[in-house]
């Protein structure tokens, strides 16, 4: 009975810390595309 919180605790620990990776690098790739955007507001912010 003990050992199944527990295996909860880390199967809930991996899933965030992939998901907290995950929306890093879409993060990371969103900087990225506004570049390319025709404003030209974000041109002058880089």
């Amino acid at each position: 009975m003990t050992a199944l919180p527990l295996q909860r605790i880390d199967g809930s620990i991996l899933f965030w810390a992939t998901t907290g990776v995950v929306s890093r690098l879409w993060a990371a790739r969103s900087v990225h595309v506004p570049v390319f955007a025709p404003t030209g507001t974000v041109n002058s912010l880089m």
